[in-house]
């Protein structure tokens, strides 16, 4: 749980629990409803709202099955999306697209960095 009221970017601890298959629960801030797609990896509650806060806290206590159904999910989407091999590919097609002259955001060739090296290794349950 990560009940900010300032933006914090993408808050390791979230990929942490995440990476670790455990439900959670953040503030809409930030990079937070990047990393949580409320009701499918944990919930979004709005900033400063502690009663939206202890809802969800109170719904995930009650509901084991939601809990794991959350977990698995957001594990499997820090794995997918949230790995060093998308963000060095990223970091590197916004230098090149820089370099081009293009929007960071457009279409470039991509870099390739080795599948190993993970924020997450899918082996061990834990975040490097």
């Amino acid at each position: 749980m990560l009940p900010s009221i300032g933006g914090e970017g993408l808050p390791r601890v979230l990929l942490e629990a995440s990476c670790l298959s455990k439900a959670v629960i953040g503030t809409d801030l930030s990079g937070v409803p990047e990393l949580v797609l409320d009701g499918e990896t944990g919930f979004v509650v709005p900033p400063g709202s502690p009663e939206a806060l202890a809802r969800r806290l109170e719904q995930l206590l009650a509901d084991g099955e939601l809990r794991g159904r959350f977990g698995e999910a957001a594990r499997a989407r820090v794995l997918t999306h949230f790995n060093v091999e998308n963000m060095v590919r990223q970091t590197v097609s916004i230098y090149e697209n820089v370099v081009a002259g293009r929007e960071p955001g457009s279409p470039s060739s991509g870099a390739s960095v080795s599948s190993a090296d993970r924020s997450c290794s899918s082996t061990k349950g834990s975040c490097q």
